[in-house]
């Protein structure tokens, strides 16, 4: 299991947004030890590519952090990444490596085989797995009309955490939640 950010506790700034918005976060927080790494949304990553991002990244207000072993780790969320069939985990794996990404975000809606292949996937390729299970919005349980039952998510962190997943995405905005 790799630790993923050095700090015990750290901000994540979300960059789902446009690459020139992505460069204004990266200016204004790269220099702040609270920032332990950017989340990389799939909507920057379908509209540049990774290499665009990766390239302003490294380039443009990161470079001098790499040189003193500062460089603040890129976590890629697929959102909803992982829900496919377990086959596909391997390939997911590899673009997650070959492109230097320190974590990717799963939510393994599709089943245990899924979540099992995608954190051993991940984890072989040196990529750190980030497993989530609920959403934030109203209408996502059963019970609001949604269609997933709160014991099939507690079930997905549970699995996650036998499988020795330690880092988990929770609904902010359920406070109660986080305190499990």
């Amino acid at each position: 299991m790799a630790q993923i950010i050095k700090a015990e506790r750290s901000i994540i700034p979300a960059c789902d947004c446009s690459l020139e918005k992505f460069v204004d976060i990266l200016k204004a927080t790269c220099d702040l030890k609270e920032v332990g790494a950017y989340k990389i949304g799939s909507s920057l990553a379908l509209r540049r590519g990774f290499s665009d991002i990766i390239n302003t990244a490294y380039s443009s207000y990161m470079s001098n952090r790499i040189e003193e072993n500062n460089w603040k780790p890129l976590i890629y969320d697929h959102q909803k990444g992982g829900t496919d069939i377990p086959d596909t985990a391997k390939e997911f794996a590899a673009i997650m490596k070959g492109y230097g990404m320190g974590a990717a975000i799963l939510f393994p809606f599709s089943g245990p085989p899924t979540l099992k292949a995608y954190v051993t996937e991940l984890r072989d390729a040196g990529v750190e797995p980030i497993v989530g299970g609920e959403m934030t919005h109203k209408g996502f349980f059963d019970y609001e009309g949604g269609y997933l039952s709160y014991t099939s998510v507690v079930n997905i962190y549970r699995d996650a955490a036998n499988l020795g997943v330690t880092n988990f995405v929770v609904p902010g905005n359920k406070a109660l939640r986080i305190k499990f």
